[in-house]
């Protein structure tokens, strides 16, 4: 089941109107239409709801005007209903929206949080009817994988409403679920077959409170804070579904002129993100071209898009009692403030002491908490990533007695918003050799660790770009080089 599907064809999408007819509209880099006889895309399911037929024609209390008006705010119009504050979210949100009609890419998760009366489920109750209209607007979380599976596998768009707390399973499934991994479940208890499922599904949850805490959750996630409505803002639903309908069709119609222009974009060869992608790759590259598209200079979806990580990343951090007690560790560190090395054993006695006296965390309360120096190894390669960025690198070797250490050092923060990074630009006294030597300490490190965990922001993937712009602009001023390996004998080169 799915409202957006493509032919084989990347410069073609459907999107299913639910209708009894069968109707589709077919959106190409030339035009949209509503197909009659379209290919065998869709399967369909007994809680949808037919969709309006876009159209820019105006409807009147008289009759229905011919004249092709197309309303560049319409778009707008449909956000002032939801509750978002500030321009950053709003752009955010409408190139969110506009993705949803875009087939075999994964989404970010629609992560709602904020107190009560700030609208959060009206919020994803219009987006749900917009994109997959159904008898059931959001979905409470099951009791078990197979429920779960049954729920996702129904709806297109997935909100699930009022979540405290999301178990590590429901976590686990949904981020499969976002990504596009196959579940399988067993078909009768009586016989040995399997009923495999394999979708992509658009995934939201709200809550008072950020209900999710793992990060491979919040690294697939946009997270979006509402506040509580005044008194004197507040309307009746039913006015603002009201205005929902009326806006429906012609809103409909001008997001698929966009997605004709975002098709036009990428049969032109799509656009370049610099300093390379994130976790939701093709989400970035296609919420930039919606952007530019909707009418936003180049780069401000980036540069949104990169400060919503920046949140991730704080809220991963902060919902892990690991995670804070080794900063705290760090920032208290009585030897070399930049470095401590100690065993698994060593060190898991520090990070209770602190964790217990400092933080005050009763970590026999913990299910996450590392209950032995094994645990603690496995624990920090979880929270590392998250902790890289905020410039704190942890890494495990072997000392020459072949005792195995944990090595944590303080750096300078890995550019975790990743907008153009001055590497050299942070101290302009630095020469190119300190920038060098910098550099090769933080990627010696990392380098380390890929075999180990190779899921990370790929912060580290534009240094050798930089350094090659750097070496050829300190070579053509005549300058000199030193030599970077210890087995090297020439010290100083031009080559």
């Amino acid at each position: 089941m799915a409202k957006a599907a493509t032919n084989d064809d990347d410069y073609t999408f459907y999107y299913d109107l639910t209708n009894s007819n069968w109707s589709t509209v077919k959106i190409t880099p030339l035009g949209w239409t509503i197909e009659n006889n379209p290919p065998i895309l869709f399967r369909r399911y007994a809680n949808q709801l037919p969709q309006v037929n876009p159209s820019h024609v105006i409807s009147s209390s008289n009759s229905f005007l011919t004249i092709d008006d197309k309303d560049d705010k319409i778009l707008d119009k449909f956000v002032d209903l939801l509750n978002v504050k500030g321009d950053d979210n709003k752009l955010l949100l409408k190139c969110y929206i506009v993705s949803l009609f875009i087939p075999c890419i994964a989404k970010p998760t629609l992560m709602l949080h904020g107190e009560q009366g700030s609208a959060k489920s009206t919020l994803q109750e219009l987006i749900k009817m917009l994109v997959d209209p159904s008898i059931v607007k959001t979905l409470t979380f099951p009791r078990d994988i197979n429920e779960l599976i049954q729920k996702l596998s129904h709806n297109y768009i997935a909100y699930f409403d009022n979540i405290s707390v999301i178990k590590e399973w429901i976590s686990d499934a949904l981020c499969r679920a976002v990504t596009g991994s196959g579940f399988s479940k067993r078909q009768l208890y009586t016989d040995d077959d399997d009923i495999v499922y394999n979708f992509k599904r658009c995934i939201g949850f709200n809550g008072i409170n950020l209900a999710a805490t793992k990060a491979d959750l919040l690294d697939r996630g946009i997270i979006i804070q509402l506040e509580r409505i005044p008194k004197k803002n507040r309307r009746k639903i039913e006015d603002i579904w009201n205005d929902f309908e009326i806006l429906r069709p012609k809103l409909l119609a001008y997001i698929f002129d966009i997605l004709v222009k975002v098709l036009q974009v990428k049969q032109k060869g799509g656009i370049k993100i610099p300093n390379g992608l994130n976790k939701m790759a093709d989400f970035e590259e296609y919420g930039e071209i919606i952007s530019q598209c909707l009418g936003y200079k180049e780069g401000e979806f980036l540069r949104v898009y990169q400060d919503n990580i920046g949140v991730q990343i704080d809220e991963a951090i902060q919902a892990s009692p690991l995670s804070m007690t080794v900063i705290e560790l760090m920032d208290n560190n009585n030897g070399d403030s930049d470095i401590l090395i100690d065993t698994a054993s060593e060190l898991l006695l520090k990070l209770n002491d602190i964790a217990e006296t400092k933080l005050k965390i009763d970590i026999k309360k913990i299910h996450s908490w590392a209950k032995s120096p094994n645990q603690l190894s496995r624990k920090l390669n979880e929270v590392k990533t998250n902790l890289r960025e905020k410039g704190i690198v942890i890494e495990r070797y072997k000392d020459e007695k072949g005792t195995r250490k944990i090595k944590i050092c303080k750096v300078s923060s890995i550019s975790p918003y990743r907008q153009e990074p001055q590497i050299q630009a942070q101290n302009p006294n630095k020469s190119l050799d300190d920038t060098l030597d910098d550099i090769k300490k933080v990627s010696s490190i990392d380098n380390d660790e890929n075999q180990e965990q190779n899921n990370g922001f790929g912060r580290f993937d534009d240094i050798d770009d930089i350094l090659h712009v750097k070496v050829k602009e300190h070579l053509a001023n005549g300058k000199t080089l030193k030599c970077h390996y210890k087995s090297c004998e020439d010290k100083n080169t031009n080559r």
